[in-house]
């Protein structure tokens, strides 16, 4: 059976989730392609866990075989907090007082559970991150934004901040939502404002330079002394930062789980460099920060100093 394309826009208003999108599931031969010459380039850095499940990443019958529908949410995440880059050390904005991977993965929980109850028979499999699956090129290919030269995903509405979940699905749709054209062709602005150089051409980053990897993902116990992470202690929002979409577009995020939490953002030097292990247990608690240990953050605290 076909499940109606105006039943999941009745669903995404019911559930409060900002953007979805609908497409219907095939093999991303040229998504391969793209995904395979960034491997092949060393642009992962040490991030090994990409090679992984290769194939999976851009097929979906392989990660889930009964796939015939990729469905695609986009939430919202901006908040409006301001960071003084002279005098404090920087947290980006996708650490929120709540675990984005949890509130994404709540939402689709439900999406799924409201169309079983029009349709019984459907199955789904639930997508948040750490599936090995392509995240922004299904949010292309399912009409929610376009891809921009900093590799995010940008949407006309929210501009680049908002978190992507996908939901597979054995149900073929009447409808499927339209690609958006790319806007991006003629500005470069973040590009030129990427403190590292991290932004390749044909919209790519190389891990190896780009602060939020530095931050995030870098397990070095040291970093290289020549390396500037400019004020960054966790995530960079630069490119972010300058996107006119972003400036213009952005609004304040409806969902109070994606309010900013007072503990990490906004925080003197003074404050990082005196913060104890106990404090900083206590304020990443719950947030996307939480996996890294105190002795990570302190690597990054201390390079800042």
């Amino acid at each position: 059976m076909n499940f109606s394309y105006s039943k999941i826009i009745q669903l995404q208003k019911k559930l409060n989730v900002d953007l979805i999108g609908v497409v219907k599931s095939e093999h991303l031969k040229k998504d391969e392609n793209i995904f395979n010459d960034w491997l092949k380039n060393n642009h992962y850095a040490n991030m090994n866990w990409m090679k992984n499940n290769f194939e999976k990443r851009t097929n979906p019958q392989l990660l889930f075989p009964i796939t015939k529908s990729v469905i695609v949410i986009g939430m919202n995440y901006f908040n409006d907090i301001q960071q003084s880059r002279s005098d404090n050390l920087l947290v980006s904005k996708y650490v929120t007082k709540v675990d984005y991977h949890k509130f994404l993965k709540q939402k689709l929980y439900l999406l799924l559970k409201e169309m079983k109850n029009i349709d019984s028979s459907i199955k789904g499999k639930i997508c948040v991150d750490t599936s090995p699956i392509l995240e922004k090129a299904w949010g292309i290919k399912a009409g929610l934004g376009w891809r921009g030269k900093n590799s995010l995903l940008i949407s006309s509405e929210y501009g680049s901040w908002i978190f992507l979940g996908i939901l597979l699905v054995n149900v073929k749709f009447n409808k499927y939502s339209k690609q958006k054209k790319n806007l991006c062709v003629d500005c470069n602005l973040c590009v030129e404002s990427c403190p590292t150089k991290a932004i390749l051409e044909d919209n790519k980053i190389d891990a190896k330079k780009c602060i939020s990897y530095l931050t995030v993902e870098n397990n070095d116990e040291e970093l290289s002394e020549d390396l500037s992470l400019n004020n960054w202690i966790y995530g960079c929002d630069v490119c972010q930062g300058v996107c006119p979409y972003n400036q213009k577009n952005a609004k304040e995020s409806t969902h109070l789980e994606f309010s900013s939490k007072d503990e990490l953002h906004n925080k003197s030097k003074k404050y990082w460099e005196n913060i104890s292990k106990l404090k900083y247990r206590k304020i990443k608690k719950n947030t996307a920060m939480k996996r890294r240990k105190f002795l990570f953050i302190l690597r990054n605290i201390n390079h800042n100093l």
